[in-house]
């Protein structure tokens, strides 16, 4: 019997629970209230039970109320338990359906505490994002090819870095950049190149003004003066020897006697040898001793030599032809079957090293007005970088 007594007090406890309720929904109803005036409804009177107006809402009004604001709530049970950006259309959605309720109906939004804890993460995630774009840009100014120069510029990015919130850590897509500009400085600074770095603009701008003054006539001189005769000789000989010059300049002389007047026109080739040959309009001369003889007489007539000789683009051959203009050179000693080839390059180490000075004059002058010196640092640079400093100078700790 006390069972049954509980439960219809509990029956009439939801029953007021309900129209309390309903009457709170109703706040702009227009039904009178126990102990007022009863102003509001129009039938109401003072110190009565207040019964509803006439006109105050139906009870499907009420129950639609009821329905709209558990549909606002169960929109914000659906929004995800860890939100992202991508999330932020439903969070507003839902703040706008939650304001669009009436005060009564917002009672009956009983997580609007998920709510506010979704706007709150989503102001984070936008703080975030907008930190971790600062950063994406500082990274994205790094260089491409790193230099002890941008030291400053990639510490500011790490420490720039460093300061960001775990969630603006993740939203920085460039940070393989950084790491590895990071990298490319550390070898930098580990290099013989972090020794002579803060030298390195002194020194170019020393180089600009002494090209500017420079005379290249008397740098070659100079250089040709630093090498030693004795190279140049060792240097002939060796050469010399695997080149028979004697024979390399007799198989390029050659005479048309059609040249002189003759009836006859027939070319004479001399080479070394012990015989001789005659074939299609050429005579093959192979007689060492003719070619000795051939040698004196031109040394008696410097200019017929001159004039055979110089038909030939040989470099050697020309060598020979630039030769004839000193009066002390003997061309028929110089080729003389007797003659050594250390004997043959003491000969021609005064006019080969004439001739060098003044090929390397040419060369210097020209150097000297394409040289990048950009490029040339540029070079410099990249090779004291790739040289590692001694541990005992450089100590990462």
């Amino acid at each position: 019997m006390k069972k049954k007594i509980l439960m219809v007090l509990l029956v009439c406890v939801s029953v007021a629970a309900f129209i309390m309720a309903v009457v709170a929904l109703s706040s702009g109803g227009r039904q009178g209230i126990p102990g007022e005036t009863g102003q509001q409804g129009q039938t109401g009177q003072p110190g009565n039970t207040g019964n509803p107006g006439q006109d105050g809402p139906t009870l499907d009004e009420i129950l639609d109320a009821i329905s709209q604001a558990l549909l606002v709530r169960d929109q914000i049970a659906d929004l995800p338990t860890t939100i992202t950006l991508a999330d932020r259309k439903d969070v507003r959605a839902a703040r706008k359906a939650f304001d669009a309720l009436t005060s009564g109906q917002q009672a009956w939004v009983t997580n609007i505490d998920v709510l506010v804890a979704a706007e709150a993460r989503i102001a984070e995630l936008k703080q975030a994002r907008k930190d971790a774009l600062v950063v994406v840009g500082m990274i994205d100014a790094l260089p491409t090819t790193i230099t002890l120069n941008h030291a400053t510029q990639i510490r500011d990015a790490r420490v720039a870095f460093d300061a960001l919130s775990t969630d603006a850590k993740t939203l920085v897509t460039n940070l393989d950049v950084l790491v590895a500009a990071e990298a490319e400085l550390a070898r930098l600074e580990n290099s013989l190149l972090s020794l002579v770095w803060e030298y390195l603009p002194a020194a170019r701008n020393w180089v600009d003004q002494a090209l500017a003054g420079l005379d290249p006539s008397i740098v070659a001189q100079n250089i040709v003066n630093l090498v030693p005769n004795a190279i140049i000789d060792g240097a002939l000989t060796g050469f010399l020897s695997q080149t028979n010059l004697r024979e390399t300049i007799m198989g390029m002389i050659s005479v048309n006697t059609g040249d002189f007047g003759l009836p006859i026109n027939v070319t004479i080739q001399l080479v070394p040898g012990g015989s001789s040959s005659f074939l299609g309009g050429m005579i093959i001369v192979n007689h060492d001793e003719l070619f000795d003889a051939f040698l004196t007489l031109a040394s008696n007539n410097t200019q017929m030599l001159v004039d055979l000789l110089g038909q030939s683009t040989d470099p050697m051959v020309q060598l020979l032809v630039n030769a004839l203009a000193d009066p002390t050179f003997n061309i028929a000693l110089l080729l003389h079957q007797d003659t050594t080839p250390a004997q043959q390059a003491a000969m021609l180490g005064p006019i080969i090293t004439d001739m060098a000075t003044t090929m390397l004059v040419g060369a210097i002058e020209v150097a000297i007005d394409n040289l990048d010196v950009d490029a040339v640092f540029d070079t410099l640079i990249s090779i004291l970088a790739s040289i590692p400093l001694p541990n005992q100078i450089y100590n990462k700790s």
